[in-house]
């Protein structure tokens, strides 16, 4: 059914993010048509017809019981066996009452109808009036058209019918599965056998060929017959293991005009030829299919056909789009964000699955990474937290100076780093230990065991100096070790960063750290180092007792691959991981799975979603192997169209999502260089907020 009513708080503690999710929002629901899917499962038992009319009042009530009984007990299995597994629950009697009602009247407010006594309720559902047209039906002020499956499709798969969730009217599919006994199965089978014997050949041709019945079994027409009865044949020997019964499928095509309704029947009927099945349109008989979908009305079903228990079960009604988290568990509160499907059902992203948050982005350039990383940024701080972002080209300016963050330009002469201002901890002092170890590294040097406890107790030794000594350059390495600082200390290379007493750097909420300045071929070997340092800075507000419970996210777009170290890189991975208690989170942005190097597998086995974007060049058996995705899943991925992305958490959730943009976050997340030049005319002119504003207005620079 149409209208899916977002759920949202209704006050954020920042304007900002107010103005963010409220533009968001309100344009999904202007343009995303979201459906509303809910799932019902009717059990009913039938009282027998033989000797109907012998049996006294007595005997029917004990019998009503029994029956009633039954199906209390059928009902509390089924739910004891599945509920767990796919949500299913128990309605209580008012609640079932509002749902035929709704099923009758086809308006909203018929859920809201209460039921006002335990007899006569099939005329209590009734609040709209029933008009039956030669064509359709008219039911209050909605125009009804009925279609009813007339053959069994060639074969049976799960959601074999999704495409009928597209449709641009609401609608209701209805089947109906009646077991029938063994017994009963024989005598069709034993029925259809002698129709099909007697028909294999035309009735002339057996009057012509006497007594020589053999000719008979020589034709095409007599050997297509024999094969239907091999196939019955198949039946009987399984009935044994596979309960047959009697199917029945309809759909009900429910909208406010008569145009409407035919400008929907061609999608109809192209849906149930994909499916490899026939639908009648019905005319005349609209009416009795739709009684035909209310319990205890099998009269009116015309449309019966035998089909077996496995491929009822593959066609009944347990799948539903998944809609994601509405509501996030571990940070108690609402989803980050929500996308539209092909399914054209919302879902809704919690980026933590199980407590921990690693995501990794994997898309070729222009396919919308940045522009996913900035709606990351912009609506996390819904929840107060700390975030941090290592770019490289400006692409998150605009998103964090709204929020009042800050944009740290790294290159050759800063930020200044003091590493010993770091208090002489047991962590600390081990993490210099790491830190000048790979300075070292980086510096060309190629270490020896032994080196192990040189450079250690250096590290120790420095904090015998007074604080104002407390430098890299006053670090007292052999000479075969220190010559390896040289760039890193005095009138090095690197000597303005980290050869330093103070440090420059600090950490607000919201921080921006850009490397664009030293991502090159020069400067490559200060990336990875700055990474780490910056990395440990962060670790201070991951741990700091008073940021318990608030969120802190960290991402790392494109220079993640400069961390060639695959201990480190696995030491920060894992560090991220096991702050479970603190909320910790990663996202890692890439253009390929090249990208990731020779840690692919370290960072792959770290995550916990990933998200793919279109990407025409994939490699098939690589995805496949590294990231442990199946056909299906591959299928998705080979299928996706522009602003689409596959979205996979480890859970087992996988969807594909559509990410389309609101005018606001489209003039603040844009990274094309037009846009960008424009967005900056117009900041520069008007000021941040009102130059974004005006561009998403549409007013040129």
């Amino acid at each position: 059914m149409s209208g899916y009513e977002l759920p949202r708080q209704k006050k954020y503690t920042n304007s900002v993010t107010q103005v963010f999710v409220e533009d968001r929002l309100g344009f999904l629901e202007k343009t995303a048509g979201f459906r509303r899917i809910n799932l019902h499962w009717c059990l009913s038992l039938e009282p027998s017809k033989l000797k109907a009319f012998e049996r006294g009042p007595q005997e029917n009530s004990a019998n009503t019981s029994r029956m009633l009984t039954e199906l209390q007990k059928a009902m509390t299995i089924l739910q004891g066996h599945l509920g767990g597994a796919l949500g299913l629950r128990l309605l209580d009697k008012n609640n079932a009452f509002q749902f035929f009602s709704y099923l009758f009247n086809l308006e909203e407010w018929s859920i809201q109808t209460q039921l006002r006594g335990d007899t006569g309720v099939d005329r209590q559902i009734v609040s709209n009036p029933v008009a039956w047209h030669s064509d359709h039906l008219r039911v209050g002020k909605r125009y009804v058209q009925m279609y009813s499956l007339k053959t069994t499709p060639e074969a049976s798969r799960p959601c074999l019918f999704s495409g009928l969730l597209t449709l641009d009217c609401d609608s209701v599919l209805c089947s109906t599965w009646r077991p029938r006994s063994t017994t009963a199965a024989r005598s069709e089978i034993d029925a259809q056998e002698k129709f099909i014997s007697f028909f294999k050949v035309g009735v002339l041709t057996r009057v012509m060929s006497g007594r020589d019945t053999a000719s008979l079994d020589t034709g095409a027409g007599a050997k297509a017959a024999n094969s239907s009865v091999d196939d019955l044949s198949l039946v009987i020997r399984e009935l044994d293991k596979k309960a047959q019964g009697e199917y029945s499928l309809r759909l009900l095509l429910a909208a406010n005009s008569a145009e409407q309704l035919r400008n929907t029947a061609p999608a109809v009927h192209r849906i149930f030829v994909d499916a490899r099945a026939q639908v009648i349109e019905e005319t005349l008989g609209n009416l009795c299919a739709f009684y035909a979908m209310f319990p205890g009305n099998q009269k009116f079903n015309v449309f019966p056909m035998w089909l077996s228990e496995e491929h009822h079960a593959r066609l009944s009604s347990v799948f539903a789009p998944h809609i994601g988290h509405p509501h996030s568990e571990d940070l108690d509160s609402e989803y980050l964000n929500v996308f539209e499907t092909r399914t054209r059902t919302p879902f809704f992203q919690d980026v933590y699955v199980d407590g921990v948050r690693v995501m990794l982005i994997i898309g070729p350039t222009g396919s919308g990474k940045s522009v996913i990383g900035n709606a990351i940024v912009a609506l996390e701080q819904k929840y107060d937290g700390f975030t941090y972002i290592f770019d490289i080209g400006g692409s998150y300016e605009s998103v964090v100076e709204l929020y009042g963050g800050r944009v740290d330009r790294i290159g050759k002469d800063g930020p200044r780093v003091a590493l010993f201002a770091l208090e002489p901890t047991e962590s600390n002092i081990k993490f210099l230990y790491s830190f000048i170890k790979l300075l070292l590294t980086n510096g060309g040097a190629e270490l020896e065991p032994e080196d192990d406890d040189v450079i250690h107790k250096a590290v120790q030794d420095i904090y015998l100096l007074d604080p104002e000594n407390r430098r890299l350059s006053n670090l007292f390495l052999p000479k075969k070790l220190d010559r390896y600082l040289s760039k890193w200390v005095g009138r090095g290379v690197y000597g303005a960063i980290f050869d330093n007493v103070e440090d420059s750097l600090s950490l607000s909420r919201v921080q921006c750290f850009d490397f664009q300045g030293v991502n090159n071929q020069q400067y490559a070997d200060l990336i990875e180092p700055l990474m780490v340092w910056l990395l440990r800075r962060i670790d201070d507000v991951v741990y700091d007792p008073a940021n318990l419970g608030v969120p802190k996210h960290i991402l790392i777009e494109e220079i993640f691959s400069s961390m060639k170290n695959r201990q480190l890189l696995e030491g920060a991975l894992a560090s991220i991981k096991t702050v479970r208690k603190n909320l910790g989170g990663v996202t890692m942005i890439g253009q390929s799975v090249e990208d990731l190097g020779d840690n692919a597998d370290s960072i792959v086995n770290s995550c916990t979603s990933f998200l793919f974007l279109k990407d025409a060049t994939f490699n098939r058996k690589r995805y496949a192997e590294l990231f442990k995705m199946n056909e299906q899943q591959l299928a998705l991925f080979e299928s996706l169209q522009d602003r689409e992305a596959l979205y996979m958490r480890r859970d087992g959730l996988t969807k594909v999502i559509r990410l389309n943009l609101d005018s606001r976050s489209y003039a603040t997340f844009s990274t094309k260089p037009k846009d960008r030049v424009r967005r900056s005319k117009l900041i520069a002119k008007y000021g941040l907020t009102e130059g974004i504003t005006r561009f998403a207005q549409g007013e040129s620079a």
